[in-house]
């Protein structure tokens, strides 16, 4: 054993465990560049979560899927609100939790990783009771990355509530684009299918950073499939007026995939 292998050793087991684990699951991307300066909640980790508000950056492009989530997401402003997140597929290994702000006027995002069978315990308190984030306002998704297929997302589900409108199964769906739109246009397939669906039309203006919510509904007598994919698309309402706004995503609802 060389004695730079020992110095290496010793810097290593003098890490706390607790820096160790925050970056299983920390964005480093919001981490090395977060100027925000109110320590109580910027951007941090927090034990079994990163969360916090971190400074504007480049928002990219397109209608950014933000929210798979069966139901609703609902809590209480209060400081001793949790909210219980699980996975309801039942192969679901390292899921990747995200939460994340629909409105660009401030930067809000939480990470986190969880397995099947386990619960992640969102305490409210930290950050959204004291920067009043209303439950409308997020989006909330789980999602694993492969080095084949790429980012595959996948369906979460919270605690169910008192309130019968909020407390169903139905699978939502969350975006969020940095343009003005008009006339939301979506469709979703079977990822094996060979011929896609005519587009459905959301008629109206949806503004930069509103939520805009879909939900997925199969035909009578028949399940979601397993795998899919969804694709939306708008036209820009004022800056690059007419050009369209699209994005797909793939999302996984059941854990055999059939052929």
């Amino acid at each position: 054993m060389t004695k730079a292998f020992l110095l290496f050793l010793v810097a290593f087991l003098a890490v706390p465990v607790s820096v160790l684990a925050q970056d299983s699951f920390c964005n480093t991307n919001i981490t090395k560049r977060n100027e925000y300066s109110d320590p109580q909640t910027r951007y941090q980790y927090r034990g079994n979560r990163c969360e916090g508000i971190y400074s504007k950056t480049n928002s990219g492009s397109g209608i950014k899927l933000i929210g798979v989530l069966y139901g609703r997401l609902t809590y209480q402003l209060t400081t001793d609100e949790v909210v219980r997140v699980t996975v309801p597929m039942s192969d679901a290994t390292k899921v990747r939790v995200r939460a994340e702000k629909a409105a660009l006027t401030t930067c809000y995002q939480m990470d986190s990783e969880i397995n099947h069978g386990d619960t992640l315990n969102w305490n409210i308190a930290d950050v959204i009771e004291k920067k009043k984030i209303k439950p409308n306002e997020l989006g909330l998704l789980g999602f694993t990355v492969d080095t084949i297929v790429g980012r595959t997302y996948i369906p979460l589900k919270t605690d169910p509530v008192l309130d019968s409108l909020y407390n169903d199964d139905r699978l939502r769906l969350t975006f969020r684009s940095i343009s003005d739109l008009e006339n939301i246009e979506y469709r979703w397939y079977a990822a094996t299918t060979t011929k896609k669906p005519k587009w459905k039309v959301m008629r109206g203006f949806f503004p930069a950073g509103d939520a805009i919510i879909i939900s997925i509904v199969p035909e009578k007598d028949e399940e979601l499939p397993a795998l899919f994919e969804v694709e939306i698309r708008g036209i820009k309402k004022f800056v690059g007026r007419g050009k369209k706004e699209e994005s797909k995503y793939l999302i996984r609802t059941k854990s055999s995939i059939s052929p």
